[in-house]
């Protein structure tokens, strides 16, 4: 009987994320393309306005990202602005989100999250020869 490797190997769930202004939940779902710069969320067009002040430019917001992966669930928080908008169908957007705020230690933690596990040696090498 062979045994499968798979269960040797992290799950990988799709991280969510949550984005609020002032306590107030503007959407809440998954993203994809997540990077210690930023993420893609797919949005109805109708959500958009949720994003614009009274002025009609985008503002910031406060964001709340969860990742999965071999050091186990973590919650990354920031603050992002809307950095690009591309319309998938009549009633759909892809919004590119870029991180305003982020602390290096929440970048370093991301970047550990999203790189495979045999970069991480490399990784703590190049912090020791810095």
């Amino acid at each position: 009987m062979v045994r499968s490797s798979i269960s040797n190997m992290y799950h990988f769930v799709m991280p969510s994320v949550v984005v609020s202004k002032k306590d107030e939940v503007i959407f809440r779902g998954l993203c994809d393309q997540v990077s210690p710069l930023g993420f893609q969320c797919e949005l109805p067009l109708s959500a958009l306005d949720a994003f614009r002040d009274d002025c009609g430019r985008y503002c910031t917001f406060d964001v709340a990202v969860t990742l999965s992966g071999p050091h186990g669930r973590v919650t990354i928080d920031g603050e992002v602005g809307v950095h690009g908008l591309h319309r998938c169908s009549q009633d759909c957007c892809r919004v590119t989100f870029r991180y305003v705020r982020l602390s290096g230690e929440n970048r370093r933690l991301m970047a550990e999250q999203l790189a495979p596990e045999q970069d991480a040696d490399n990784v703590a090498w190049l912090g020791r020869r810095a």
